[in-house]
């Protein structure tokens, strides 16, 4: 009911994540580079703004201009690729999409968790 993960990539890259489903946490997210750090706050998967800290600058709050919240990006790229007869985003390639749901896999088999029909060979 509660996790976290250490995630290391070869570019030396590194990202803490923990998450709760029984615990009232922050919610928010940071991004760290060498340029600066990107701050989202509470409700991170569904930003209206967020905070860009720059070395020797004052911190610049950034607000969408889309109005767009959550998934209604992602079901807006779907659509445009679909009217455009796009087969897979250039936004995210479905190897991007593959990477992600192998690192999803990875950490819960590490964690245990399997999902009904799994054993069956069907997940």
């Amino acid at each position: 009911m509660n996790t976290g993960l250490a995630l290391g990539w070869d570019s030396g890259a590194v990202a803490l994540l923990s998450c709760s489903i029984t615990a009232d946490t922050p919610m928010t997210a940071a991004v760290t580079g060498t340029a600066g750090r990107i701050e989202f706050p509470r409700g991170f998967f569904h930003p209206e703004r967020f905070v860009l800290h720059r070395p020797g600058r004052d911190p610049e709050e950034i607000t969408a201009v889309d109005g767009l919240r959550s998934y209604q990006r992602e079901a807006a790229e779907v659509m445009r690729c679909l009217r455009a007869g796009e087969t897979e985003s250039p936004l995210v390639p479905l190897d991007g999409t593959l990477a992600v749901m192998r690192t999803l896999d990875a950490a819960r088999e590490r964690l245990g968790v399997r999902y009904p029909g799994e054993d069956e060979g069907v997940g």
